[in-house]
């Protein structure tokens, strides 16, 4: 609860934190796929963009949120101002 709440308060150090942890308990509860999303949220929410495009990159075409990752992968580029990636993302 705190990885997906604590941004809401913009506390993402401490969402930061419980994600890491989540990561180490090699549990398979939450999806690999689900932790990277979350991750890339956060991290985008940071303001740390290369970040967020990094834990995108984990999340595998097999996921049912690839797709959303394109699309978010798709509005980093736009943020650093590189259209020509933001286009390569959405076609």
């Amino acid at each position: 609860q705190i990885a997906t709440l604590a941004p809401t308060f913009n506390d993402t150090k401490s969402a930061l934190r419980a994600l890491s942890t989540i990561k180490s308990l090699n549990q398979s509860v939450i999806g690999a796929d689900q932790i990277a999303s979350t991750e890339a949220r956060i991290l985008y929410q940071k303001g740390d963009l290369s970040g967020a495009l990094k834990a995108y990159q984990q999340i595998p075409k097999s996921s049912t949120l690839w797709i959303e990752s394109v699309e978010e992968r798709a509005w980093i580029h736009l943020r650093q101002n590189d259209f020509d990636k933001a286009l390569g993302e959405s076609i």
